[in-house]
């Protein structure tokens, strides 16, 4: 298998911080579907230095489980799992392999269906310390956080004479400047239809407009 590797973290034990971590990895082949893959704690040490995110990388001997985890990274059925004997080479770069891809939906589309693979964002404004319990005699960790509900935000582009630079405006603040809730701002963009070209009229009224920032 010829894929890029798009990124890869450590994830330390939930039972015990002093065993060593394992590798979660997603990768993209050249069709543009993305796939999870995972390194066990203890084969981390042979694959560590050859990894680096944005390679294309010749992949062989690797074992496949089904992706049935509860968190998962990607929608792929197939969960890539290394082991010892796996080979991982780095290949020429190949332009036919993407380096990300996005599969962006209508609105409408979303708004009608219920779905497992589409994720809402909401600004983390606070967090408690971990927490450890037991549940069926069994130990577990939680983490309380507290979200904004943030239901909306608008990417700009700002530049001036020197540079350029992006910044994103969450819902509390889009509200005060535009004067429009999250609710009939959806409402809008159902009533736009299916083409992502089109977008309120409302969110231009920051375009061409100057901005003091601190």
């Amino acid at each position: 298998m010829h894929m890029r590797l798009i990124h890869h973290w450590k994830v330390p034990s939930v039972l015990d911080r002093k065993y060593k971590a394992s590798f979660e990895l997603v990768f993209i082949d050249n069709e543009g579907d993305r796939i999870s893959a995972m390194i066990r704690p203890f084969h981390v040490r042979q694959f560590d230095a050859i990894l680096n995110d944005g390679n294309v990388y010749a992949v062989s001997n690797v074992d496949k489980a089904p992706n049935d985890i509860k968190f998962k990274t990607t929608t792929h059925k197939y969960l890539l799992i290394f082991k010892r004997d796996t080979r991982i080479q780095t290949s020429v770069d190949d332009d036919k392999i993407p380096r990300q891809q996005f599969h962006f939906l209508p609105t409408s589309k979303i708004l009608s269906e219920t779905r497992d693979d589409v994720y809402y964002m909401r600004l983390l404004i606070a967090k408690g310390e971990l927490t450890k319990f037991t549940k069926n005699k069994k130990p577990s960790f939680f983490i309380a956080i507290v979200l904004d509900d943030m239901t909306y935000c608008i990417h700009l582009r700002i530049a001036d004479a020197s540079s350029e630079v992006s910044f994103m405006i969450f819902e509390t603040a889009c509200a005060q400047i535009i004067g429009i809730s999250a609710s009939h701002l959806v409402a809008k963009l159902v009533k736009l239809g299916d083409d992502l070209e089109k977008y309120p009229e409302d969110i231009k009224m920051f375009v061409g407009k100057t901005y003091i920032f601190s």
